[in-house]
């Protein structure tokens, strides 16, 4: 027998509310929190409604302390739409506080959780802390999967050497690196000016037949223009067709660029 439905929908609900304090949270969602068809019986309902104020951390927060306050228990989902929304706007401290918060309150945290928290790390431009969230992952026994791998690259900015590592780590844990993983060891690599690197890169990419993107090809353009090796960055445009590619405004801007450092008009 289905439940029926509370009166007024909680996102419509929320939408009106524009209060910050907590009780005025707890009295808007008091249908959802108490209700005949509470979150209790329904929480996909109240991961749908943290999701629409993903943008906004400080309700996403007020909305998962009403579900801990009405004793209604949280799920990883909900703490993990939480981290997200607090690594959206780089707030890493945040993001870590609920990683602990799901531990206090018996959430186990899952690879989601990991990658969410290490995203806002990097975003934060904390790469050390990002590693650090790896090494609990894998304490907790949660293997990593592109997602974690890939945001943590990200963070890593110009330390290419921990990029390539992590990137040889792939394989250990059972995956294969796509066409994003590829991207993102070729920026920090071009962001230490380690031109030849990325083209190394770029190269076995294409002998693992993993397809480039636009950006792939204009990441080793980028690395390969700042050492002026202008002959290179043709050779890579020439190629676009055959790879079924068509070059943008970045990719004729790194070319340029090549090119008129070393007086080539």
């Amino acid at each position: 027998m289905g439940h029926r439905e509370a009166p007024g929908h909680p996102i419509l609900v929320l939408k009106e509310l524009n209060l910050p304090k907590q009780e005025e949270v707890n009295e808007a969602l008091e249908p959802f929190l108490h209700g005949e068809a509470s979150w209790r019986e329904n929480p996909q309902f109240a991961t749908k409604t943290l999701g629409t104020f993903r943008q906004r951390p400080s309700f996403v927060l007020q909305i998962l302390e009403a579900i801990s306050g009405a004793r209604i228990e949280g799920n990883v989902q909900h703490f993990n739409v939480a981290i997200e929304s607090f690594g959206q706007k780089s707030a890493w401290e945040d993001a870590l506080s609920l990683l602990k918060k799901m531990r206090a309150e018996e959430v186990l945290p899952n690879v989601v959780s990991f990658s969410s928290a290490i995203k806002a790390c990097g975003k934060g431009g904390h790469w050390f802390m990002a590693l650090h969230l790896l090494q609990q992952s894998l304490e907790s026994r949660i293997l990593p999967d592109l997602r974690l791998l890939n945001g943590l690259i990200s963070s890593l900015g110009s330390q290419w050497r921990i990029a390539i590592d992590l990137f040889a780590s792939m394989a250990d844990f059972g995956l294969s690196p796509d066409v994003f993983a590829y991207n993102t060891v070729m920026k920090a690599v071009g962001k230490s000016k380690k031109w030849e690197v990325a083209c190394d890169f770029f190269r076995t990419m294409l002998d693992k037949q993993v397809l480039p993107s636009i950006i792939t090809v204009n990441t080793a353009l980028a690395a390969v223009s700042t050492q002026k090796n202008w002959w290179l960055t043709l050779d890579m445009l020439q190629s676009l067709p055959d790879k079924m590619l068509v070059p943008d405004l970045i990719s004729y801007r790194s070319v340029l660029k090549a090119l008129s450092g070393c007086s080539e008009w």
